[in-house]
């Protein structure tokens, strides 16, 4: 399960820049802001506004990051409910007749 865009956007929250995104996950500002605008287009709404050098969140955007918090909530619990499930393991055994 794929949920790197809602925890980008969430960091985006947290830290208010795309370089602070940028360096919590190692990759390019260029590539949160490609994130940013196809969470936005596929949304259809900006969720984020500057604001004295700062992201902020639009109302749109908070709608979204709370709705990406239950998310990786729902899937950090089914990650720990599956975690208690005994991992089946099987053995294939071979018997092999020696070469003369």
């Amino acid at each position: 399960m794929n949920t790197t865009r809602f925890e980008y956007l969430l960091a985006l929250e947290r830290t208010g820049t795309m370089t602070g995104v940028a360096k919590a996950y190692f990759i390019s500002p260029s590539a949160v802001s490609q994130c940013l605008k196809n969470e936005e287009a596929q949304l259809g709404h900006p969720l984020f506004r500057s604001e004295n050098h700062r992201m902020v969140p639009t109302e749109a955007g908070q709608i979204s990051l709370n709705g990406a918090r239950k998310i990786l909530e729902i899937r950090e619990a089914t990650m720990d409910r599956l975690n208690i499930i005994p991992q089946k393991h099987h053995s294939i055994r071979l018997a092999v007749a020696p070469m003369l």
